[in-house]
């Protein structure tokens, strides 16, 4: 029978000399993450005086719409990511409405950002951070219907900006999610400065890349 010191030994030499061997030969795959989530998108905008006929005065104003976002993110490293995100908003009876394609990059701190796994032949090791805190960049192009005065226009244009974020995972299998956005944009027409809060669940899934 081992002793305890014995053990305390092996335990050691194991940690030491075998684990290292042992990440070496094997493979670490990370989750990616399917997002969704509703909140409010806030767009003030300013019109561009040469946008504008030379009988029309330029306005300035916000749109303030209900929005559901779509969000894909792959992980490149355990605390950083690649994005792909969907918004959209204008619900029955609005005239006001926002979509927006974009993409960036997130960064976590902390704790890892991804949900991984490590295997080999031997051994198979599963890990699930809870408590998740990310900031990171999005560039994109948006579309946008809104009232300047009495009239309705439409723009169309590009936005850069950041974000940040907390996720907390309620289980395995997915987390809590609540992301502040801001963006500066430039349109056809406007120049905008878009506010976006959002609260949201993200699920873990097996990578498409």
């Amino acid at each position: 029978m081992l002793t305890k010191r014995m053990s305390l030994k092996l335990l050691l030499f194991s940690l030491v000399f075998i684990t290292p061997y042992n990440l070496a030969l094997g493979k670490v795959v990370f989750k990616d993450q399917l997002s969704f989530s509703m909140g409010m998108v806030n767009n003030g905008f300013s019109q561009s005086e040469d946008a504008l006929d030379e009988n029309k005065s330029p306005n300035s104003g916000s749109v303030s719409v209900i929005s559901l976002d779509l969000s894909y993110e792959f992980f490149s490293e355990r605390k950083k990511s690649w994005y792909m995100r969907f918004t959209g908003s204008g619900m029955a009876g609005e005239i006001s409405k926002y979509y927006a394609v974009s993409g960036g990059k997130r960064y976590y701190f902390g704790a890892d950002g991804a949900s991984a796994t490590f295997e080999d032949t031997n051994i198979r090791i599963s890990t699930h951070p809870v408590f998740r805190y990310y900031a990171g960049w999005s560039v994109g192009a948006f579309s946008m219907i809104y009232e300047p005065g009495k009239e309705v226009r439409s723009d169309l244009g590009v936005e850069f900006g950041g974000m940040g974020g907390i996720l907390y995972s309620a289980n395995k299998k997915s987390a809590y999610k609540f992301e502040l956005t801001a963006l500066k944009g430039t349109g056809v027409e406007t120049t905008s400065m878009n506010i976006q809060i959002f609260f949201g669940v993200s699920y873990f899934m097996n990578s498409l890349f």
